[in-house]
């Protein structure tokens, strides 16, 4: 603690005796493209957003087990959550620790997060394995603002916030920090008890601009605290969510050479007894470079990481449960990509090569060809077995299958985008899917994803309208409907700024699909969910007020079945920036 008050300090000290940042950096990084030229982007769908606006990306779905704070999955063009890999500046974090393998975005709370890359099909030929859906990569960086802010809402919501930016010579720096807590509601739908949710959060960003390129230091702590429930209101069943990340990166026009370490920390308790830990840690070492000559980029690259994982569950009760893991795993990957222009063409390929330790050698690759806003791709992506799949083992007989072969993925992508719009067309095929029947194992058969997906913006009367669109068909190899991937969702989203008021409007639609019943366990259908939210945002000089409105109709749904999410809330706050 008494650390964390001097670097505070020490950057105040600086903030007061030195100017505003005003500096730039020597070059743009394209992070999640892994090169500072992003001419490969016009041959596949992309979008950047802040992270308030993930949620109306068109063909990406967070779905949250009841409100902040509670578990998360994260579904890109209906492949399965454990199929998305979530990026800091390019380099994975993922969770190890985790059954599933997946890395729970709900948690993280994107406090020094400038804004949010979404990368929608196959990603493996830059990323390797576990980017089989896509990729969210969350960028960080010196942001040259400083303010300090507090809100308040529905539930008991206690807000607060603060930023300090500044700059010595060429040395710049940010320091966001972050804290919530609320009442929260029960998890358990109609339950009688709150489940209350906390966290805590800072992020310090440094930036050397010298004469050969930039140096970045990176370093995030996150902390949630959360009340859960379990198909019951569930009393003292509480959970400790911590990450940790540190990130040392070197780059210039050519270029960039990377260091990672990432912390995941997951403890459950139940009646101030310990029923599970959950620890992952990954370093990765990352280094590329940029060749370019004329209308030619070929970049050059390769990653290793090296990753542990460990944790173990202890439910007691009329039935306990325990289970463990304990195992490494280290990958090494080299990879190239080239970016040609050819009379107005761009054309795009990559390939990369895996040799993962304890499970072997992956190839992966990607073609792309795009001209005046048309775009056509195929793209392979992968996922290897989790170490809980393969090495997991638990009371009632489960022992995991080291024999697991990957799952992977090929996808087909035909788009057009314009200054009015982006529409893309897909077709995903899965083979050897991991599934459970007593233990882990490969379904031969093949699974397909389709879809259509656009992006509708213009503006009538001042006010800009957008709109997202996606309808997926994502199926099992049987032909059954994929659990918890909605055939439709859209919504629409109306602005309008007046004056230094920016009022907001938008209409969510989260569409008819497949649960699971949580009392029973049985398939069922789910009827489509129609929500508003409005917003109404005031800056002008150092002062922003802000208020919003949610759920407006006081809809009451559960999201997944059994577990409740908010009815009709409101937010309220402020900023004052220096």
């Amino acid at each position: 603690m008494f650390k964390k008050f001097l670097t505070f300090a020490a950057i105040l000290f600086a903030a007061f005796f030195t100017t505003k940042a005003n500096a730039e950096p020597l070059e743009i990084w394209i992070y999640a493209e892994r090169t500072p030229t992003n001419a490969a982007g016009s041959t596949y769908s992309y979008d950047i957003v802040e992270s308030d606006d993930i949620q109306e990306v068109s063909s990406v779905d967070i779905l949250t087990s009841g409100p902040k704070g509670q578990m998360s999955s994260l579904y890109i063009r209906g492949a399965d959550s454990d199929q998305s890999l979530i990026t800091l500046n390019g380099i994975s974090i993922k969770d190890h620790s985790s059954p599933t393998g997946t890395d729970d975005l709900g948690q993280h709370n994107f406090t020094g997060i400038n804004t949010v890359e979404i990368y929608k099909g196959p990603m493996s030929s830059l990323y390797g394995a576990n980017a089989a859906g896509g990729v969210v990569n969350l960028v960080s960086d010196v942001a040259y603002e400083s303010y300090i802010g507090t809100g308040t809402g529905s539930n008991d919501l206690f807000t607060k916030e603060a930023q300090l930016s500044g700059n010595i010579e060429h040395l710049s720096y940010t320091l966001s920090f972050e804290g919530e807590q609320t009442d929260s509601i029960s998890v358990y739908p109609n339950g009688e008890e709150t489940d209350p949710f906390e966290s805590e959060n800072y992020n310090l960003n440094f930036l050397y601009q010298g004469t050969q390129g930039n140096l970045r230091f990176n370093h995030i702590n996150e902390n949630n605290f959360s009340n859960l429930d379990s198909n019951a209101d569930t009393l003292d069943y509480t959970g400790k969510w911590k990450w940790t990340n540190n990130q040392i990166d070197f780059n210039n026009k050519s270029t960039r050479i990377a260091f990672n370490n990432s912390n995941h920390k997951r403890i459950y308790t139940k009646d101030n007894l310990l029923e599970g830990e959950y620890t992952s840690k990954t370093n990765t070492f990352y280094g590329s470079h940029l060749l370019s000559h004329k209308d030619v980029d070929i970049l050059f690259g390769a990653e290793y990481e090296k990753v542990s994982a460990k944790f173990f569950t202890n439910i007691r009760g009329l039935f306990p449960y325990t289970s463990n893991v304990d195992k490494t795993r280290d990958t090494v990957g080299v990879f190239t990509k080239t970016n040609l222009i050819v009379d107005d063409y761009v054309l795009a390929s990559g390939i990369r090569y895996d040799t993962i330790d304890g499970f072997g050698d992956k190839i992966t690759g990607r073609l792309g060809v795009s001209k005046y806003g048309l775009r056509t791709s195929v793209s392979l992506g992968y996922r290897v077995p989790t170490l809980y799949e393969m090495y997991g083992k638990d009371n009632y007989g489960f022992t995991g299958n080291p024999n697991l072969t990957e799952e992977d993925t090929i996808s087909y992508e035909v788009g057009y985008a314009n200054e009015f719009s982006d529409t893309a067309v897909f077709i995903t095929q899965e083979k050897d899917a991991i599934v459970y029947s007593g233990t882990y194992v490969n379904d031969n058969a093949k699974s397909y994803t389709k879809g259509i997906e656009n992006k509708l913006f213009f503006e009538v009367g001042g006010i800009l309208i957008v709109n997202n669109l996606s309808i997926i068909s994502a199926k099992t190899s049987n032909g059954d409907d994929k659990l918890r991937r909605p055939n439709v969702t859209n919504n629409t989203k109306f602005s309008k700024l007046v004056n230094n008021v920016l009022y907001s409007f938008d209409i969510d639609y989260y569409g008819k699909h497949k649960d699971l019943d949580s009392s029973n366990w049985q398939t069922i259908s789910v009827d489509p969910v129609l929500t508003y939210n409005a917003e109404i945002n005031y800056r002008k000089d150092n002062l922003e007020l802000y208020t919003g409105l949610y759920n407006i109709s006081n809809k009451e749904y559960q999201r997944p079945n059994g577990y409740s999410q908010l009815g009709r809330n409101w937010t309220a706050g402020f900023k004052i920036y220096f």
